[in-house]
Formats: C-alpha cells, sequence, structure tokens
C-alpha cells in the first residue's frame, strides 16, 4: 500500500517541479520581453501548480497585462 502512496506523492511532487521551473521559465520569457510565451506558460503554471505558485503567476499576468494596456 505505500507503495501506491509513494508513486502519488512523486507525481505530485514533480508535477510542482513543473510549475516551479515553467514559473522560473516565464520570468526569463519576460526579461527577454516575450509576453505572450511568458503568459502560456504562467497559464499552464496556473493549471498545474500549487495554491502559492499559482498566485505568483496571476499576478504576473495581471501586472503583463497592466504594462501592455498602458
Amino acid at each position: 500500500m505505500s507503495n501506491i502512496i509513494d508513486d502519488i506523492a512523486l507525481k505530485d511532487s514533480s508535477v510542482d517541479e513543473e510549475a516551479v521551473d515553467n514559473l522560473n521559465l516565464a520570468k526569463m520569457y519576460i526579461e527577454m520581453n516575450d509576453i505572450y510565451g511568458a503568459i502560456k506558460l504562467l497559464e499552464k503554471v496556473i493549471v498545474d501548480g500549487t495554491d502559492e505558485i499559482r498566485r505568483e503567476a496571476k499576478l504576473l499576468i495581471d501586472s503583463l497585462q497592466k504594462q501592455s494596456n498602458s
């Protein structure tokens, strides 16, 4: 039984790692002024990430959208 629980925990942690990696990659895209690419990655982070990571991604998207509307 513990193997199933361990497998689920490993999948969850790999999804979290992927969300963090995508968040960091989106920040690099922002630095390179690839706003479209950054937003696409951030949208993926919102779907896959933990609550904390989702909040950060949403804040970044809001910030990017405000900048593009100025």
